[in-house]
């Protein structure tokens, strides 16, 4: 099944209730007080009020927040010490990879936010060994 840049759009998939997606790549949106209303947001929160169960991950930020994990407006927010300076990917590449294939049966979508980033850059090398739908969701 191939979801163009509408996703979410109502189709028979989506209006089922409680796909369990994960979102890989969210911003800084996720950071507590210092939450915007960025893409990333829109999605996961939309997906929420459609009656679906949202995980995203994205980076951490210890000068945003110091928690690891929290849910945030229904969706739960994973922080990984994850960093992209400059198209410089750093951090623990192979943790993330290793949590990706090991809770990929956890989910029915995996939507991968944007490009040149640690998160779907370090996805490319074991993107075969991804069972689940994917979809990537440039802005």
């Amino acid at each position: 099944m191939i979801l163009d840049h509408s996703f979410p759009r109502e189709t028979d998939y989506v209006k089922k209730n409680n796909i369990p997606l994960i979102i890989v790549g969210g911003t800084v949106e996720y950071h507590g007080a210092h939450c915007s209303y960025g893409c990333d947001t829109l999605v996961a929160e939309g997906l929420v009020k459609k009656g679906h169960s949202v995980d995203l991950i994205t980076y951490e930020y210890k000068d945003l927040t110091d928690k690891k994990e929290e849910v945030i407006n229904g969706v739960r927010v994973m922080r990984f010490p994850v960093k992209t300076v400059h198209m410089l990917h750093k951090g623990d590449k192979v943790g993330y990879q290793r949590y990706i294939l090991d809770n990929q049966k956890n989910y029915d979508v995996m939507i991968n936010v944007g490009s040149q980033t640690a998160f779907p850059n370090w996805l490319l090398p074991i993107i075969d060994k991804i069972t689940i739908p994917k979809v990537l969701h440039l802005h």
